[in-house]
């Protein structure tokens, strides 16, 4: 399907870069509005390079469609990847 990748902090994501999508599959700590609950995907705007040992920024698309202001996520350093 896509990209899948595991943080320090123990959250599995999943990216479909052709649709611009990612979602948090599990993690330790509960996942911030941002990210909505696990399993659902959820739009980007952008999404930083993922490379292990680095963090993941993702700006989430505007859902208010008035507003300039964009919702960013840095998530922990990526310690594993598949794609």
């Amino acid at each position: 399907m896509g990209i899948k990748f595991l943080t320090e902090s123990e959250s599995t994501y999943e990216v479909d870069p052709d649709k611009m999508m990612i979602r948090r599959l599990s993690g330790v700590k509960e996942p911030s509005d941002r990210q909505g609950p696990d399993g659902v995907f959820k739009r980007y705007g952008f999404i930083s390079e993922i490379e292990i040992g680095k963090s993941v920024v993702i700006l989430w698309e505007n859902e208010d469609a008035d507003s300039d202001i964009f919702r960013m996520t840095r998530t922990s350093h990526v310690t594993q990847l598949e794609n």
